[in-house]
């Protein structure tokens, strides 16, 4: 099929600036022969909106960062243009370090692109020259306009345009990439080398892939384009066991890891606690270690903005939901009735998948959910039923959702919205279940 190289500007043109980020930067600087191509546009980010590096000649690494833009650049560089904002930014890749996500250490960019899907005008070009050379950058700093962009496409990434066209090689390539990252995480997981050798080839040739046989208390708690990472966590929490406070203490764990994570990234001073902070797999563990180790230094003491502000707030978040859950564990215990307690909490998990088909299908603003507790293997379990029953049941919820929900502002501060998630779904179950189980054991939150 043949694209004529306007329709081919015309649909880079057509692409958000996160589109082009993602479906078209990453995946070209990869074909080009540059390693470890990410994202790093956020608040944080310092003008560098995607991050690789290559290596020179001495075996050494030569940092490359990417500032990405879907206006034309034109004006001059002393006026308050668009011009003027990209060469900014391509300063600050110079001025401040980058934290290395790899190998977790600080480095600076050797480079900078400034990249547009739209036109750079001839004297725009003169004017960037000009400034350039004042500030001894021009060797350093590279423009790419829409044009230029679409001909780098045409010769090292042809299958942006047409997924047929892949050749054989990068195929090839791409297969032998996610076997050696497969390879990786096995052994990773102190798997035995010959084993590993021989999963891969019977993935590659056989269409019956292996069983997953996990151990349930091995859990995913950390999951980015750069890390996988796996915790042994307490028997206990690997259940979907539900508190008022923060909703499933798993699912929070995860987010108050993470989002401690984000704030390490604006500090050093600190890493090495951090280092003793992160690496618990205990809930309770972890949020006892924030408190010794990093609550009273610098910047999470007396933090009120920012990504540590909101690592403070659900790390706090945590704690007082582990304080509900240790209070509610203490009593299902004394009465017997974990056991039922916690394949009540598990049974609402087991929908998910069924709920996230259902949402697309709905037609409405509004929609209600009942969820019927049933003996199902001689258990109390939490079923579901899109439509009301027509049996009495002993206990029947029933949740109402909004089809559309809040999804904050966007790129141009507009509100905008999104279809509601399972989860969020569940989670409106979860908490009918914990009132459930508060009134059948007596259980006052008094935490």
């Amino acid at each position: 099929m043949f694209i004529s190289r306007s329709d081919k500007l015309s649909a880079l043109q057509a692409l958000d600036e996160r589109s082009v980020r993602e479906r078209v930067i990453v995946p070209l600087l990869g074909r080009m022969g540059l390693h470890a191509a990410q994202v790093y546009h956020g608040p944080r980010e310092y003008g560098k909106d995607v991050i690789c590096f290559d290596y020179n000649r001495l075996g050494g690494r030569t940092y490359l960062g990417v500032v990405v833009k879907i206006e034309g650049l034109s004006g001059s560089v002393s006026a308050p243009t668009c011009l003027r904002e990209v060469l900014y930014q391509a300063e600050r890749c110079f001025d401040v370090p980058y934290h290395n996500l790899y190998d977790m250490n600080e480095i600076t960019m050797d480079q900078v692109w400034i990249v547009t899907t739209g036109k750079i005008v001839p004297g725009a070009a003169d004017s960037i020259a000009e400034y350039l050379r004042k500030s001894n950058l021009a060797k350093l700093v590279r423009f790419v306009s829409g044009e230029q962009l679409v001909d780098l496409l045409n010769q090292h990434y042809p299958a942006f345009w047409n997924r047929e066209i892949e050749s054989i090689e990068a195929i090839r390539e791409q297969r032998d990439r996610v076997v050696a990252f497969l390879k990786k995480l096995l052994i990773s997981l102190q798997a035995n080398p010959d084993e590993v050798r021989a999963i891969a080839e019977n993935l590659l040739d056989s269409q019956y892939p292996p069983a997953i046989r996990y151990n349930e208390s091995i859990t995913l708690s950390g999951l980015s384009p750069y890390s996988i990472e796996l915790v042994d966590m307490p028997d206990i929490y690997r259940h979907a066991i539900y508190s008022d406070e923060c909703g499933i203490i798993h699912d929070q764990f995860r987010a108050a890891r993470k989002e401690l994570a984000s704030a390490m990234r604006e500090i050093e001073e600190v890493s090495f606690k951090y280092d003793e902070v992160v690496k618990q797999n205990d809930p309770a563990r972890f949020v006892e270690a924030f408190k010794d180790e990093l609550a009273d230094e610098y910047p999470f003491w007396k933090a009120t903005t920012g990504t540590v502000r909101d690592a403070i707030k659900a790390i706090q978040s945590l704690e007082q939901g582990l304080r509900d859950v240790e209070a509610l564990l203490e009593i299902l215990r004394s009465k017997g009735k974990l056991e039922w307690a916690l394949q009540l909490f598990d049974s609402v998990m087991q929908h998910e998948a069924e709920v996230e088909r259902f949402i697309p299908t709905v037609q409405t603003d509004q929609f209600s959910l009942h969820w019927p507790v049933t003996l199902v293997g001689g258990k109390e379990t939490v079923t579901l039923s899109f439509a009301p029953q027509e049996a009495v049941q002993e206990t029947v919820f029933v949740t109402t959702h909004k089809r559309m929900v809040s999804a904050g502002l966007n790129w141009n501060r507009e509100r905008s919205e999104r279809l509601v998630k399972a989860r969020e779904v569940l989670d409106a179950v979860l908490w009918e279940v914990r009132k459930y189980i508060n009134q059948k054991i007596g259980f006052r939150n008094e935490t």
